[in-house]
């Protein structure tokens, strides 16, 4: 790993100022068509992670306020569903039978809420879908994986796997610092559309690994073993940390990440250096 080191300081050195990383200011180097699809595909998916992070961050703050005064037994968590542009988060709890039932829902789009967080009163049944993405959560969380943090996040997606329905369960290590992004630790669990099978455990780092946030540098930098280009839950750190993030692949590619879109940087020893 370290012969990247004097690769990415290279790159940092040349780089721009953060604001024109998603600009064309790179040129254009050829991918193969298995890169062009796997960068496309973790462009999209680290894209709609944040998403639906970020919109059951917004309500989960509207939560406590409800809740301050009385907060409720056998708070499950939430889960989050798309419609069409809008991303509904609904909160779930235990009901007096021992099921579950939804307490509190609240759309979002944007980046924003769009009305008031509701209390369901009297709480309703879950949909199918949210009692399957409930099983997903709760196996994914039960699935012995090597914690990094105390804390964890979950994203829930639907998604599809060799013709067969399935979720994608993302486990983001949790941080209340801002000079720190927790990237190491984080996890894609795969389980059955029932959410009760666990069908694989996908790990994005081989350590605890944290990035330093610093307020005045122009970008975090990481190398990566595990993947030939970036993935997902780079896109997805790198949108959270809101700085340009480089990356550093083998073998030996170095990309950039900013505003959620890829570029690739510099190939092989003798690869074209960006301007």
């Amino acid at each position: 790993m370290l012969k990247f080191f004097p690769v990415l300081l290279a790159c940092l050195a040349l780089a721009p100022h953060p604001s024109v990383y998603a600009d064309a200011n790179w040129p254009v180097l050829p991918l193969s068509a298995d890169e062009t699809a796997a960068i496309a595909q973790a462009q999209e998916l680290g894209r709609e992670i944040f998403l639906h992070d970020q919109a059951a961050a917004l309500v989960s703050d509207e939560v406590v306020k409800l809740t301050a005064a009385r907060a409720p037994r056998g708070m499950q968590g939430w889960v989050t569903q798309r419609h069409g542009q809008q991303l509904a988060v609904t909160f779930i709890a235990t009901a007096a039978d021992g099921g579950f039932e939804a307490l509190y829902r609240g759309m979002v789009a944007d980046g924003r809420l769009l009305d008031k967080v509701v209390e369901l009163a009297p709480p309703q049944p879950l949909s199918e879908f949210e009692a399957a993405a409930l099983a997903a959560r709760k196996t994914a969380a039960a699935s012995g994986f090597a914690r990094c943090a105390a804390r964890y996040n979950t994203v829930v997606l639907p998604g599809v796997a060799g013709g067969e329905r399935q979720w994608s369960v993302y486990l983001l290590p949790g941080t209340t610092r801002k000079d720190l992004v927790p990237l190491g630790g984080s996890y894609r669990v795969e389980t059955d559309f029932s959410g009760t099978k666990l069908v694989a455990i996908h790990p994005y780092t081989r350590s605890c690994l944290q990035l330093q946030r610093e307020p005045s540098a122009v970008a975090m930098m990481t190398t990566h073993l595990l993947h030939s280009v970036p993935t997902d839950v780079h896109v997805y750190w790198q949108l959270w940390s809101r700085m340009p993030l480089i990356v550093a692949t083998q073998p030996e590619a170095v990309w950039a990440l900013a505003e959620g879109k890829i570029t690739l940087m510099k190939r092989g020893d003798s690869a074209q250096q960006t301007k």
